[in-house]
């Protein structure tokens, strides 16, 4: 194992002998993570625990001892995991923040920082953490779809925004078809089965996020590439129709629209969904509605409006002007001579 890669981050240069040395200390070090955890630091260098980020040694210090310095970022983790796994995140995120700013080529803290802030409702840093995560090495497909998720709850979207997620769910496409057939041995076949179904339940559940995505955008064309990735994982005819039936409402196809409503009746949707399937249709292809797409029509309409009401006006102030006229002897009155 080569641990130069892993060092360049940190900004230490260290020979050959002295990296092999960092090794074998690395290596034992692991085995008191426990200890760590019982007895506090086990570095020279203190931790602040107000501010971790506040006790990263300078590159002297570093270079003057790198096995301290390892020590350093051990006990940083093993804080950090502690209070994540006790939920305290606000406490982990201040440990992985200090972590994040001397090893920047590995997914896993930033993953860490993005979960962690999603559970504080930070969404926007959560987001840049997870965007961070998924292109460094170490990244996995949860961390993708949490930034999937992540970009749908923030409360806008630029281009490059919009161009990231669309990268992300071509990636993790990508990745799950190039996967290799489960052919293990007979008596691995139970494990391969539900590691295999394991991995096309994720796929659904990503395909299901891809179209809300879509639907957020309101782009029939992506609408049109979930819903066959949807039947492509088979996911449930519930879920598939209720996004066709979302990409004709986007598409303006109000036939395909109200058969789908049918369609939707036929399963037995929930009452709650279907109300609002036939209220969405309503507002969608409605009269009101037409006039609010159609300008054109909309100025026929107004010009109708306009002379109707015109004629009306004109009408009641003719009658009103009109001389009196006699009654003839058929009211009941006889003419006079």
């Amino acid at each position: 194992m080569d641990v130069k890669p892993l060092l360049h981050p940190f900004g230490i240069v260290v020979s050959p002998a002295r990296r092999r040395a960092l090794l074998a200390a690395l290596a034992l070090s692991l085995t008191c993570l426990s200890a760590s955890a019982a007895t506090g630091d086990i570095s020279k260098f203190p931790v602040n625990d107000d501010n971790p980020s506040a006790s990263i040694p300078s590159p002297e210090e570093r270079n003057a001892s790198p096995m301290q310095f390892g020590y350093f970022l051990q006990d940083l983790y093993t804080k950090g995991e502690l209070a994540f796994e006790k939920k305290d995140w606000a406490t982990s995120v201040k440990y992985f923040e200090a972590i994040a700013k001397v090893i920047t080529d590995r997914a896993r803290t930033f993953s860490k920082l993005c979960e962690a802030y999603q559970h504080l409702d930070k969404v926007a840093l959560a987001r840049a953490n997870c965007a961070r995560a998924i292109v460094l090495a170490g990244s996995t497909w949860i961390d993708h779809r949490r930034f999937v998720e992540l970009s749908l709850a923030a409360p806008s979207l630029t281009p490059g925004d919009i161009a990231d997620v669309d990268a992300s769910i071509l990636h993790v496409r990508q990745q799950f078809a190039a996967l290799p057939a489960e052919e293990g041995r007979p008596l691995e076949r139970k494990e391969a089965d539900r590691s295999a179904a394991s991995r096309a339940l994720f796929m659904r559940e990503f395909a299901g996020l891809a179209c809300r995505f879509a639907l957020r955008l309101r782009d029939a064309n992506r609408l049109d590439r979930c819903v066959d990735e949807l039947e492509k994982q088979k996911a449930e005819r519930a879920t598939i129709l209720t996004f066709e039936w979302t990409k004709a409402v986007v598409a303006r196809d109000r036939s395909r629209s109200l058969a789908l409503i049918d369609q939707a009746k036929e399963l037995k949707l929930p009452a709650t969904t279907l109300a609002a399937m036939v209220r969405e249709h309503d507002d969608t292809f409605g009269f009101l509605a037409l006039l609010k797409r159609n300008k054109v029509v909309l100025g026929v309409a107004l010009a109708l409006m306009i002379i109707v009401g015109g004629a009306l006006v004109w009408a009641r102030r003719w009658r009103r002007s009109a001389p009196p006229t006699s009654r003839s002897a058929t009211d009941g009155e006889p003419a006079r001579s």
